[in-house]
């Protein structure tokens, strides 16, 4: 599966040196303390106080468009889903990597999404990138021919190979195109 996005660099950026403003402004994001998330107390509606998680400010959709813009693979830092509970109850197989699609799509050209890199991704960058990115389409676990039968097989190899098994979207497109060839044989 081809999930990157060719000359990149060359495509996005105005030269080296704003590439290389990029990949620092990045360093200093994804390092930053507002990447974590934190436990806060605030005030609850009863009058008492409660504690609330506030997500850090480096969300999947920030690493996905990183990954496009350096010309890596999409899918790179992504692995699908294999929890039991999660695919027999309708979750994509590509969850986290499609809602990062979705939200790359929608959202990601927002002041406050872009604020991570800077100012060295603009509007403009990301309106170009939402063009050029790849499709990515969710692979339901429930519907259809294939989506069930890779999410049955992959939750019998994790089965076989314990904890030990993390797949990568590699091991996801084998196991997809491996179910469409048995059920193109089947049917022929």
């Amino acid at each position: 599966m081809n999930l990157h996005i060719e000359n990149a660099k060359k495509t996005f950026f105005n030269d080296k040196e704003h590439y290389l403003q990029f990949k620092a402004a990045w360093k200093k994001a994804v390092n930053s303390p507002k990447t974590k998330s934190k436990l806060e107390t605030t005030e609850a509606y009863s009058g008492g106080t409660c504690v609330v998680r506030r997500k850090g400010w480096i969300t999947a959709t920030h690493h996905l468009i990183y990954n496009l813009l350096r010309g890596y693979d999409a899918s790179r830092g992504f692995t699908p889903v294999t929890n039991k509970n999660k695919l027999t109850n309708d979750a994509y197989i590509n969850h986290g990597l499609y809602e990062a699609y979705w939200y790359a799509r929608y959202y990601a050209s927002r002041d406050e999404f872009l604020k991570p890199f800077d100012g060295t991704v603009t509007k403009e960058m990301m309106s170009r990138l939402v063009e050029a990115m790849p499709e990515i389409k969710p692979i339901y676990s429930n519907m259809g021919n294939v989506g069930p039968k890779v999410a049955k097989k992959l939750l019998k190899i994790k089965q076989d190979q314990g904890k030990a098994y993390h797949p990568t979207y590699e091991d996801l497109w084998n196991l997809y195109e491996e179910v469409k060839n048995e059920d193109s044989r089947t049917a022929a």
